[in-house]
C-alpha cells in the first residue's frame, strides 16, 4: 500500500512539474514575442556630400521609428561615400521599403542593393532644388565644375560614345558636368571641340560663360578594323587637353587607346570608343583629384554666395569688390539663375566682411546677410524700397516680337530698368523696375497692343507676371456704306476727318452730299453692327450720331446736336485699372450724366468723355468733393470742355 501511494505521488509530482515547465516555456515565448527583435545593418551611402550626410542622418533619427541606434563608421570625401551602422527593431525588409519610399526635403534616396547585413543607397539631388542650395553644394564639395567636349571621327560611329562615357563616369563621381548640347547649340557652325582645341584663351572665355572651372576638349578616331575568327576588332585613340578656365592655361594633356570586338564592324567601333572613354575617364578623374588640390590655384579665404542677383548688379558688385581696400583678389566661380559664387582673398575676417557688405552703397540695391561662417557668407540682394522688382515670363514669343516688347517697355512711363535675363525656345524672361506694382503692370500689359500681337496674363504675383503671346489675326476690311442725314457742310468736314483718323477704318470715300444728306463708302475691320455701336457713342465736336437702322452693308444715321447737354472730356492720372472700373460705374450712376464713354487707357492715364446736364465748373466741383473708396480726385485745371484730374491714393 505504501509503495502504491508513493508511486502515485511521484507520478502526480511529475505531472505538476511538467505542466509548470510548459507554462514557463510559454511565458518565455510570449515575452520573446513582446520584446522587439533587434537587427544590425550597415548603410553604404554613395554620391553624398558631408552636409547632405548630416541632414540625412538627422532625418533618419526623426522619421524612422524602427531606428534604435545610429553610428557613423566613416566618410570618404574623395569618393563621396559613407558607411553608417544602424541598430533596428522590427523587420529589416520593412525598414528598407520605408527608406525607399520616404520623402526627404533636399534630396531623394535610391536603394541600390539590400542583403541581410548591408543596404546600399545613392543620394540623388532633387530637380526642383533651388539654385541657391545648388551653389552652396558646389562650394562644399570642392570638385571643379567641368565642361566635356570630345568629337569622334569615323563614318560608322552612330553616337558620341567616348564623350557619353566620360560624362557618365564624372557624374557618378559627383562632378557637376555642363550639358555639351548647350555649347553645340550656341556654336552650330563649328564643333566647339575643334574651336577650342589648342586655344586656352577661347576655352577660358566659353568656360566662364557656362560657369566651368575645367574644360576637357579633344578628338578621337578609330584605326583600321581587323577580322579574326569571325569577329571584328577595332582600336580607338583619343587625345585630350584639360584647360584651366581661371588661368587660361593647359591643366593636363593625355591620350588613351582602347579596343572593342563584336560580330559587326559598327558595334566593334562603338565598343572601342566606349572602352577608350572608360579608360580615359578613370585616368582623368584620378589626375584631377591629385592635381586640383596640389595646383597653385589660390585658396580664397571667404566664398560669397549671392542670390537674387541680375547680371548688371553682378558687374557693379565685382567693381566694388575690386576697389575695396583689404581685398587682395576676387574670382567669379559661377553665375547661374541669379546666383553668383565669388571667391574672395582678403585680410578681413568673414564677420568684418559681412558687416561692411551690408553698409556698402550700391546703385538701386543693397545686400542683406542671411548667414555666415568663417569660410562662407550667404547674401541676398535687397533692392531700393521705392521700386518694385518684377519678372516677366513670356511664352510663345518670337525674337522679333521680343525686340518690340523690350522697346515698348523701355519707353513706358514708370519703368526705370529693363533687363533681358534669358530667351530660350520661345520663352523670354525680362526683369524690370516699375513704380506702379505688378497688378497695375499686368493690367496695362493686357490692354497693350503691338504690331501684330498682344499679351494674355496667365497669372501674376507681387514679383512675377506670366504672359502668353496672342497673334492678332488681321481681318480683311469690310465695305460699309454710311448714309447720314441732317448734316451741315461744316459737320461734314469734321465727320470726314474723324472717320479717317478712326482706328480700324482703312479707307473713307465721300460719294455725295445733297440737301444735308451725305453718303460715305468706307472699308473697316469691324462689321456693320460693331461699327454702328461705335458710331452711336462717337462724339464729334458739338454733335453726335444716332443710328436709325443698319444692314450688313449699310448704316443709316441721323445727326443729333448737343442742345441740352454739355460734352466734357475727363483726363485722369495716375489710375489703376480696377480704380478705372469703379470710377466708370460711379459716373454712370451719377445724377445728370446720361452718357459715359471710355476713349482710352494707357500707362495709367484714362480719357473719359461724357454728356452731362451740369456745366463743367459744377461737374469739377462735384468730382473734387465726391467720396470714393481707396482714392480721391484732385482737379488740377479745367476748360469749358475738359477737366484734368489727379488721383490721390
Amino acid at each position: 500500500m505504501f509503495m502504491t501511494i508513493t508511486s502515485a505521488t511521484r507520478f502526480s509530482i511529475f505531472i505538476v512539474l511538467f505542466g509548470f515547465l510548459i507554462a514557463v516555456f510559454q511565458m518565455n515565448s510570449y515575452a520573446a514575442e513582446d520584446t522587439p527583435q533587434q537587427t544590425q545593418v550597415t548603410l553604404k551611402v554613395t554620391n553624398v556630400t558631408f552636409k547632405e550626410l548630416l541632414v540625412f542622418e538627422e532625418a533618419l533619427r526623426q522619421r524612422m521609428t524602427a531606428l534604435e541606434k545610429l553610428n557613423r563608421q566613416n566618410f570618404d570625401a574623395e569618393g563621396s561615400t559613407a558607411q553608417i551602422k544602424l541598430t533596428l527593431s522590427g523587420d529589416l525588409q520593412k525598414f528598407a521599403t520605408d527608406l525607399a519610399l520616404t520623402e526627404f526635403a533636399d534630396f531623394e534616396i535610391e536603394v541600390l542593393n539590400q542583403t541581410a547585413e548591408l543596404i546600399e543607397l545613392r543620394v540623388n539631388q532633387r530637380r526642383d532644388r533651388s539654385p541657391f542650395d545648388a551653389a552652396i553644394s558646389d562650394v562644399i564639395v570642392k570638385k571643379p565644375k567641368v565642361m566635356i567636349l570630345i568629337s569622334e571621327r569615323h563614318w560608322q560611329a552612330s553616337s558620341p560614345a567616348i564623350e557619353t562615357e566620360v560624362i557618365r563616369k564624372f557624374t557618378e563621381k559627383g562632378y557637376k558636368v555642363i550639358d555639351p548640347n548647350q555649347i553645340r547649340s550656341a556654336h552650330p557652325s563649328e564643333p566647339p571641340a575643334g574651336l577650342l582645341h589648342g586655344d586656352p584663351a577661347a576655352a577660358a572665355t566659353i568656360g566662364r560663360q557656362y560657369g566651368a572651372e575645367l574644360v576637357i576638349v579633344g578628338e578621337a578616331h578609330t584605326n583600321d578594323t581587323l577580322i579574326s575568327y569571325g569577329l571584328y576588332t577595332s582600336r580607338a585613340t583619343s587625345e585630350i587637353r584639360i584647360l584651366d578656365v581661371d588661368t587660361a592655361t593647359i591643366f593636363l594633356a593625355h591620350s588613351e587607346t582602347g579596343k572593342g570586338s563584336d560580330l559587326t564592324q559598327n558595334m566593334a567601333i562603338q565598343k572601342a570608343f566606349q572602352n577608350t572613354g572608360e579608360l580615359l575617364a578613370e585616368h582623368l578623374i584620378k589626375q584631377i583629384a591629385d592635381r586640383w588640390k596640389k595646383s597653385d590655384k589660390k585658396e580664397y579665404g571667404v566664398s560669397l554666395v549671392v542670390s537674387e542677383l541680375t547680371f548688371s548688379q553682378l558687374v557693379q558688385l565685382e567693381q566694388v569688390l575690386h576697389n575695396w581696400r583689404g581685398i587682395d583678389a576676387i574670382n567669379l566661380r559661377s553665375f547661374e539663375a541669379g546666383v553668383a559664387v565669388i571667391g574672395v582673398e582678403t585680410a578681413h575676417s568673414a564677420q568684418h566682411l559681412a558687416a561692411q557688405l551690408v553698409t556698402k552703397p550700391l546703385n538701386q540695391f543693397s545686400l542683406d546677410i542671411k548667414n555666415f561662417n568663417t569660410m562662407q557668407i550667404d547674401i541676398e540682394v535687397r533692392r531700393a524700397v521705392a521700386l518694385y522688382d518684377i519678372q516677366l515670363v513670356i511664352a510663345n514669343i518670337t525674337f522679333e516680337e521680343l525686340i518690340q516688347l523690350e522697346q515698348a517697355l523701355k519707353q513706358w512711363s514708370g519703368v526705370t530698368t529693363v533687363f533681358l535675363r534669358s530667351f530660350d525656345l520661345g520663352i523670354a524672361v525680362i526683369e524690370l523696375h516699375y513704380k506702379g506694382g505688378a497688378q497695375r503692370l499686368a493690367g496695362e500689359l493686357l490692354r497693350k497692343t503691338f504690331n501684330n500681337f498682344s499679351l494674355d496674363i496667365l497669372n501674376f504675383s507681387d514679383k512675377r507676371i506670366d504672359l502668353d503671346v496672342i497673334i492678332q489675326q488681321v481681318a480683311e476690311p469690310k465695305p460699309v456704306t454710311l448714309v447720314i442725314s441732317q448734316l451741315s457742310f461744316e459737320q461734314l468736314g469734321q465727320l470726314e476727318q474723324a472717320l479717317k483718323k478712326w482706328e480700324g477704318i482703312k479707307s473713307v470715300s465721300l460719294q455725295e452730299f445733297d440737301a444735308g444728306n451725305a453718303v460715305f463708302d468706307i472699308h473697316s475691320e469691324q462689321d456693320a453692327q460693331q461699327l454702328a455701336n461705335e458710331l452711336e457713342r462717337k462724339l464729334i465736336n458739338e454733335f453726335a450720331l444716332d443710328v436709325k437702322n443698319f444692314t450688313p452693308t449699310q448704316i443709316n444715321i441721323n445727326v443729333v446736336r448737343a442742345t441740352s447737354v454739355n460734352d466734357v472730356q475727363l483726363i485722369i492720372s495716375p489710375l489703376a485699372f480696377n480704380q478705372l472700373v469703379k470710377f466708370q460705374k460711379v459716373l454712370k450712376e451719377w445724377a445728370g450724366v446720361d452718357t459715359v464713354y471710355l476713349r482710352s487707357f494707357d500707362s495709367g492715364v484714362a480719357i473719359i468723355e461724357l454728356h452731362t446736364e451740369n456745366g463743367t465748373q459744377q461737374l469739377a466741383e462735384e468730382l473734387a468733393s465726391r467720396p470714393l473708396k481707396a482714392f480721391v480726385l484732385d482737379v488740377t485745371n479745367f476748360t469749358p470742355n475738359r477737366i484734368n484730374i489727379t488721383v490721390q491714393h
